[in-house]
């Protein structure tokens, strides 16, 4: 959800805070990375979710906590391939 959140963010604004966004006090004022930098920081973060969700499929009892695809895996793999494609089909763009 956060790569879905970034890249509506790199889509309307451009140039966005990435690498040093979300640090806290550590970073008061993060500086702006350009658009292809995010786009292929957000596919490598897509390529490791996707790893991380075959690797460790949800478990049965926290499948209520999944208001989006109630634990499907599966689902979750669609849709981070399906963001990937828009990214790419973006990234071509720029």
């Amino acid at each position: 959800m956060q790569a879905l959140l970034y890249q509506q963010l790199v889509d309307t604004y451009g140039n966005i805070p990435y690498s040093d966004a979300l640090q806290g006090v550590k970073s008061l004022a993060p500086k702006f990375d350009d658009q292809k930098a995010v786009y292929e920081g957000l596919i490598k973060s897509l390529d490791d979710a996707i790893v991380d969700l075959k690797a460790n499929p949800f478990a049965s009892a926290f499948t209520s906590a999944d208001i989006v695809f109630r634990g499907s895996t599966t689902k979750w793999i669609k849709f981070a391939n399906s963001l990937k494609l828009r990214i790419l089909i973006r990234q071509s763009k720029v």
